[in-house]
């Protein structure tokens, strides 16, 4: 194994609690993958005694990738791996969830809840509270929540968190906000690792059983923890803490999700006889780089010292301009573009910036020039409409509770349900005290006056969720259950009677079409593993929620990159112009 020395010591590490601080461009991912090919190949230990915890599905990928590559060289197979927990902290709850579904307090097929459908709940919640909309956005409301479950000491303190940090009344806006996410056997994805770490507070025969199954934990962006994620690592680490902790404290970017800078800034002090080891060599950038990074950041006094060096020289210096305004500072950047562009590939220069908004006159310059370019955190697959149509219905018929859900595709396509007849129907169900599925499985006996037309389209979805409800269950039929579904819908007549431009309905059509081919390509992909082929759609929308959380997008073509800085993070580039720097 080619290791410096540095990284040697750290993956050789015997046990106990181990902190690598890895300066960037240092191989960090590298001796984490190194440690856990150690670990099964030298140490015989089980893969499935090892969880490795990372921040996004890209890393957990990528490291999935590093293995079976060092594997396949030292002449095993994949199944070495076998057992091994490789994903992020949502990933780690969710499957602690999964295993232990008697003690949670929502049924064990519930749904797991993006954004759009939290804002919708929290618009309720603020309309029951009497408050101004104007005042208190459901945007706003919704991230003092997410504060909340990532900070307070546990689930039953959460109220009062938010009402000594905000002031009344979000304890009783969170505890309505909670009680209706579950009343929808919904969670969002703060639960999936609050949820667990009330589980394992509250039962310690489980938490045993994970202390012993995870006997190693290996962390990668340590530095990004926050006070709730630690507290969850906390209470599946038995003595001798094998902690594996690797991170940078001079790359903490997760501050406005709560991560706690202090977690790794105290990381000897909670684990009293840990050691640390520097990687302070970089494999990335040239000398002169280095040392601009080195001379700004040994300004920040909390934080572990550490000075980058590297091997490959000196390099170019580095070039300030001062613009006279935005587009000057716009122009000056494509006509430098323009100047190296038949030398180095467009893919290979960012253009850097702090917030999205700065965009806008780069992107003008550059259209204006005719460079092409892409911006990061373009409009994401699963974003679009009809996707999240047709999830919507997955959703909805794998969990009846999903009123949202519900509500978004009673009518589509159009089946003359008016907005009126669904403002009874609820009423009705409320002053019943049941879901408004009950409501409509029985909709003939209901006393609400309802048109005969509204009638015949509630019996036709009725009719549609309980055939589909049966056909997507079937063993071995998932794929096939979603094709058929997606055909009865005719999204092709729903389209057209919209008026949408040819163009537009053929790119929706070819949407549609990429995403039934990933469901089949999931169901293959889960071919021999799980004996229960009935949950393929449980299995299917947890892994939609799962892979689109940090809605990541690889870009490989031939275009100058527009992103924020936040974004660049352990990317690499030839050319980097960094901009609005006055700011």
């Amino acid at each position: 194994m080619k290791l410096n020395k540095e990284q040697n010591e750290a993956v050789f590490h015997g046990d106990g609690p181990l902190l690598i601080l890895a300066g960037a461009g240092s191989g960090k991912t590298r001796v984490i993958t190194y440690r856990i090919f150690h670990l099964v190949m030298n140490m015989n230990l089980p893969a499935s005694n090892i969880c490795a915890v990372t921040f996004t599905n890209k890393s957990s990928n990528e490291m999935r990738e590093r293995l079976t590559t060092m594997l396949k060289a030292s002449g095993k197979s994949k199944s070495t791996l076998k057992g091994i927990f490789v994903g992020t902290f949502h990933a780690l709850g969710l499957k602690i969830m999964r295993e232990n579904p008697e003690i949670l307090p929502v049924e064990k097929n519930f749904s797991i809840q993006g954004r759009d459908y939290q804002l919708a709940i929290v618009a309720d919640v603020i309309r029951e509270e009497g408050l101004d909309p104007d005042v208190v956005t459901d945007k706003s409301l919704l991230y003092m929540i997410s504060q909340a479950k990532n900070n307070a000491p546990s689930l039953a303190e959460v109220p009062a968190w938010l009402d000594n940090e905000y002031g009344q009344p979000y304890g009783s806006c969170f505890k309505r906000y909670q009680e209706m996410l579950f009343n929808f056997n919904s969670v969002d994805f703060d639960d999936l690792i609050l949820l667990p770490n009330e589980l394992l507070r509250e039962n310690h025969e489980i938490k045993e059983k994970y202390r012993k199954k995870f006997r190693h934990i290996l962390i990668d962006e340590f530095q990004d923890t926050n006070p709730l994620q630690f507290s969850f690592l906390l209470k599946i680490l038995a003595e001798p803490f094998n902690l594996f902790a690797v991170g940078d404290d001079d790359r903490e970017v997760y501050l406005w999700r709560g991560a706690d800078i202090r977690i790794i800034l105290n990381f000897k002090e909670t684990f009293p006889g840990s050691r640390v080891t520097y990687l302070q060599q970089n494999y990335r950038s040239k000398q002169t780089i280095l040392d601009m990074a080195n001379s700004l950041i040994k300004n920040n006094s909390h934080r572990h010292e550490k000075n980058l060096w590297s091997d490959r020289g000196d390099g170019d210096i580095s070039h300030v301009y001062e613009a006279e305004d935005g587009i000057d500072e716009a122009e000056f950047i494509c006509s430098e573009i323009e100047k190296i562009r038949n030398d180095i590939d467009l893919s290979e220069m960012a253009v850097l910036f702090r917030t999205n908004f700065q965009s806008r006159v780069f992107e003008e310059a550059l259209r204006k020039q005719g460079i092409p370019y892409h911006l990061s955190g373009g409009y994401q697959f699963y974003d679009r409409k009809e996707i999240k149509d047709i999830l919507s219905y997955l959703r909805f018929i794998a969990n009846h509770n999903d009123e949202k859900s519900l509500l978004r595709i009673i009518n589509l396509p159009r089946r003359n349900i008016g907005d009126k007849t669904l403002q009874k129907l609820r009423a009705y169900a409320t002053l019943e005290k049941r879901n408004l599925w009950n409501v409509i499985e029985e909709v003939e006996e209901c006393p609400v006056d309802i048109s005969s037309a509204s009638l015949s389209g509630i019996l036709e979805f009725r009719d549609f969720i309980t055939k589909f409800g049966s056909e997507l269950r079937k063993p071995g039929n998932f794929s096939r259950a979603v094709k058929s579904m997606v055909e009865s819908l005719n999204f092709e007549k729903e389209f057209a009677r919209s008026q949408l431009e040819d163009k537009v309905i053929a790119a929706k059509l070819a949407n549609v079409r990429e995403l039934l081919n990933a469901v089949l390509e999931f169901e293959l992909s889960k071919e021999g593993e799980s004996p229960d082929k009935a949950r393929l759609l449980y299995d299917y929308l947890q892994f939609i929620s799962i892979m689109t959380s940090d809605n990541e997008k690889e870009n490989t073509q031939s275009r100058v990159n527009l992103m924020t800085i936040h974004n660049a993070k352990g990317l690499e580039f030839e050319i980097v112009f960094i901009v609005g720097c006055h700011e």
